[in-house]
């Protein structure tokens, strides 16, 4: 659609929808705009899917599965294991 037949709201509402954020968005923001759909999609602890909770959950789950590998390894090589 030529941009004079769409606002700015709903170029930024199109992203929201997109990423599948557009129903949790507006449990904390009013209006989508530039900056609050940004900051939603990549920073915003509240957002299950934005891109700091991905790789904080990416983080855990390689700590937790180097975890266990390490537990499986000692247990393998403990005397006795054999």
């Amino acid at each position: 659609m030529p941009k004079a037949y769409v606002s700015a709201q709903d170029e930024w509402q199109s992203v929201l929808i997109a990423s599948g954020a557009d129903e949790t968005f507006y449990d904390h923001f009013p209006e989508p705009d530039e900056a609050s759909v940004i900051a939603y999609l990549a920073f915003d602890p509240r957002n299950p899917s934005s891109i700091r909770n991905c790789i904080e959950f990416g983080a855990q789950r390689a700590r937790r599965a180097h975890r266990a590998h390490v537990e499986m390894w000692e247990a393998s090589t403990a005397p006795g294991s054999n």
